[in-house]
């Protein structure tokens, strides 16, 4: 694990972009939500990057959530406009029932397990939860979980597993504010029900 200890969320994102490929690669990519993930997403779509050989996903999805609160659309607004944007390349995750079980919905996801990412970024909660991973939490499949009532809203969340970004050749996971001390007390002590993510060979830790 790489410690970086920085004074802000600003300098967190800046520390952050310095692991995008530097050329213009095949690259798979996964963004988290929240207030990391969406500065991150909006510092990308101000820099002048090639993202044409990116392949987009997405650590987890809100289900059945207010346009705003969807991750997807937050992540197709800001990379939008970057230079080779596609929507070819962008896998994401469904927002929506649509009359479908979670489990059905779930099922048609495994397509999804083939995949390894290269670089995914994760935000640590102040319950310790990672993307849509809480511990209440239940397991769907191998790589998915889901919760129906998490402690923040929105209430449903589809979601990789921890598991499964523990595949990817490299993490960076962000750690900011004051309210979060806590519980990245917890995680770097092997406490915290996410604590394995700390023993990743290529975990970048952003904390201030």
């Amino acid at each position: 694990m790489i410690k970086l200890k920085v004074d802000s969320i600003e300098t967190a994102i800046k520390e952050a972009l310095n692991f995008l490929p530097k050329q213009n690669i095949k690259f798979s990519i996964c963004f988290t939500g929240g207030s990391f993930g969406v500065g991150l997403l909006n510092k990308i779509s101000s820099e002048e990057i090639d993202i044409s050989n990116w392949n987009i996903y997405q650590t987890d999805e809100r289900l059945d959530a207010t346009e705003k609160d969807i991750i997807q659309k937050i992540i197709i607004s800001n990379l939008k406009g970057c230079a080779g944007y596609a929507e070819e390349n962008c896998f994401f995750l469904p927002h929506a029932l649509n009359g479908k079980t979670i489990e059905t919905l779930a099922h048609n996801l495994q397509r999804f397990s083939k995949n390894r990412f290269d670089l995914t970024f994760l935000s640590l909660g102040e319950d310790g939860h990672i993307a849509g991973h809480f511990e209440e939490s239940v397991s769907l499949t191998k790589d998915f979980c889901f919760i129906s009532n998490s402690p923040k809203p929105p209430k449903k969340r589809l979601s990789f597993k921890l598991e499964k970004f523990l595949e990817s050749h490299r993490i960076v996971l962000a750690c900011i504010g004051k309210e979060k001390k806590h519980a990245l007390e917890k995680f770097l002590s092997g406490e915290s029900f996410h604590s394995k993510l700390s023993e990743h060979e290529r975990l970048i830790l952003i904390y201030d």
